[in-house]
C-alpha cells in the first residue's frame, strides 16, 4: 500500500508539473516573434555650441527684457547694446504694426534707441531689427525680433470716485 500511495503521490506530482508548463506556455504563447528587424537605438550626440564669429554683430542686451504679459506706455523706448559699435544710420528695423521709429544713438556707441515718433499701438508690437553693420564692417548673422505689449494707463474704482466734474 506504501508503493500505491508513492505511485500516486508521483503521478499527481507529475502531473501538477505537466499543468504548470502547460500554463506558462499559454501565457507565454500570446507573445509574436516577428521577422522584422528592429531600428538600432539610437544615441544622442552631442553637438557643438555655435562658435561666434570674430566678424559677426551680436545683441548683447535689449531693454525692456521681453515679456508680452508685461504691458508698457505707448511712448516707451527701447534700448539695444550691441557687441561693437554701432550707428543709427546702419540699422535697418522692421515693425509690426508698422509705425514711424527714430533711431538715436545712446549713452555709449554700442548702444541705440528705438523711439516711436508719436506712440507705439496699443497692443503687442513685434519689433524686427534685420540689419545691423559695426562701424568696423561687422554684421548680424540673421534678423533679430523683439515683442513690447503696450497699454495705457486704467483708473482704480476708487481714484474713479474722486474724480469730480
Amino acid at each position: 500500500m506504501d508503493k500505491k500511495i508513492i505511485i500516486l503521490f508521483v503521478i499527481l506530482l507529475l502531473m501538477a508539473t505537466f499543468v504548470v508548463l502547460l500554463l506558462l506556455s499559454l501565457v507565454a504563447g500570446n507573445e509574436t516573434i516577428s521577422d522584422e528587424i528592429s531600428p538600432a537605438p539610437s544615441f544622442l550626440t552631442p553637438t557643438r555650441s555655435p562658435t561666434i564669429d570674430p566678424n559677426e554683430l551680436t545683441i548683447t542686451g535689449i531693454l525692456p527684457e521681453e515679456n508680452i504679459s508685461d504691458y508698457y506706455l505707448p511712448f516707451q523706448k527701447i534700448t539695444i547694446s550691441f557687441s561693437a559699435s554701432v550707428s543709427p544710420k546702419n540699422l535697418i528695423v522692421e515693425t509690426n504694426p508698422t509705425t514711424e521709429l527714430d533711431i538715436l544713438q545712446g549713452s555709449v556707441s554700442n548702444e541705440l534707441l528705438l523711439v516711436p515718433q508719436t506712440t507705439w499701438p496699443i497692443g503687442r508690437i513685434n519689433i524686427t531689427i534685420v540689419q545691423a553693420v559695426s562701424a568696423t564692417g561687422e554684421r548680424l548673422r540673421q534678423p533679430f525680433t523683439y515683442s513690447i505689449t503696450t497699454a495705457l494707463p486704467t483708473l482704480s474704482p476708487e481714484e474713479l470716485e474722486d474724480i469730480h466734474p
